[in-house]
């Protein structure tokens, strides 16, 4: 095999996804860490509050994959023009909702 079979093999949706996650946690942790030094104790104060705080995390950063992973499954099965289209509703009814919930202006 070629190296270029190799590489074009690997790169899917989900193999793309599989690679960049790691990547950003090795990236935004040290980042983190520098920037919102009281971040994590702020988390670790309130998971000792309220032990369902972990479990609201770990739904959030799976709700988040799943978003990662659907702009990927678009962006393969149709084209740019749809999934700009997308974008933009997507905008349109966050501020709906935004009004909605939190009563925004």
């Amino acid at each position: 095999r070629s190296l270029l079979y190799t590489c074009r093999e690997k790169m899917n949706s989900m193999g793309l996804l599989r690679y960049i996650a790691p990547v950003a946690v090795i990236l935004l942790v040290p980042a983190t860490l520098i920037i919102e030094r009281e971040a994590f104790g702020v988390v670790a104060t309130l998971a000792q509050e309220d032990p369902n705080f972990i479990w609201i995390l770990l739904c959030n950063s799976s709700l988040t994959y799943f978003v990662n992973l659907t702009n990927f499954l678009v962006a393969k099965h149709t084209s740019p023009l749809t999934l700009q289209i997308l974008r933009n509703a997507k905008g349109a009814v966050t501020v709906v909702v935004s009004i909605l919930i939190f009563r925004n202006q």
